[in-house]
C-alpha cells in the first residue's frame, strides 16, 4: 500500500471529505487528490501537517518501520489488538478499533510484527514513558466541551490570572506525569519481558 492509499484510509477514518481536509491544510483539493492518487508526493512539511490533521504518524503515512507490511497488519488487526492488550493490559481502556488510535499505538510501542499464515508475533519496542506520554498527548486532537469552556475562560483572564493558572497547571502536570511514569514502570517490571 502506497502513501496515497494510506492517506485515503486515514482521511476516511477521520470522516473527512477530500475538500474538507484540503481546506484544513490550506491546500487545493487538486493537490490532495494528486497525493492520494500517488501522482505527486507531499514534501516533509506537508507530511507532518497531514499526520497531525489526521491523527496518525509520519511513519504510517510513509510506510516506515512497523508499517512496511500495513496490508497484512490491517488484515490481522483484530488478532493484533488482542495480542497488544495481552502485552499492555493498561491499553484496554482505549478503543484500538479506531484506525488512528491503532496506528499511534503501533508506532509508539511496537518494533516489529511478523505474520506467517495465521500466526502473529509482536516485538515490542524497549518501553519508555516517553513513548506512552507522546502517544497519550498526540491522540487528544479534539477538545471536549469542558476543555473548550475552560480555554474560553483562560483567554479572558488577565496576566495575573494566567500566571496563577499556569503555576497550578505546571505543578499538577508534573505530578501526573511522574505518577504515570511510576505506575507504567512498575507494571512493565512485573508483567513484561522486553
Amino acid at each position: 500500500m502506497g502513501l496515497g492509499k494510506r492517506l485515503i484510509q486515514a482521511r476516511e477514518s477521520r470522516g473527512y471529505k477530500q475538500n474538507q481536509l484540503a481546506e484544513l491544510l490550506c491546500i487545493s483539493a487538486t493537490r490532495l487528490n494528486y497525493w492520494e492518487k500517488d501522482k505527486r508526493e507531499p514534501d516533509t512539511e506537508s507530511i507532518n501537517k497531514l499526520a497531525k490533521a489526521l491523527g496518525v504518524t509520519d511513519n504510517f503515512l510513509l510506510g516506515f518501520g512497523v508499517f512496511e507490511n500495513w496490508d497484512s497488519i490491517y488484515e490481522k488487526k483484530e488478532t493484533i489488538i488482542n495480542t497488544i492488550n495481552t502485552i499492555f493490559p493498561q491499553l484496554k481502556q482505549f478503543n484500538l478499533k479506531d484506525d488512528c488510535l491503532f496506528i499511534s499505538i503501533l508506532d509508539a510501542l511496537v518494533k516489529e510484527i511478523k505474520i506467517i499464515d495465521d500466526d502473529v508475533t509482536i516485538y515490542p519496542k524497549a518501553f519508555s514513558m516517553e513513548n506512552f506520554s507522546e502517544f497519550s498527548i498526540s491522540n487528544q486532537t479534539e477538545l471536549s466541551l469542558v476543555e473548550k469552556t475552560l480555554l474560553k475562560k483562560y483567554r479572558i483572564l488577565d496576566e495575573y490570572g494566567k500566571k496563577a493558572v499556569d503555576s497550578v497547571l505546571n505543578v499538577e502536570y508534573e505530578r501526573c506525569i511522574q505518577t504515570q511514569h511510576n505506575n507504567s514502570k512498575n507494571f512493565i517490571e512485573k508483567h513484561c519481558e522486553i
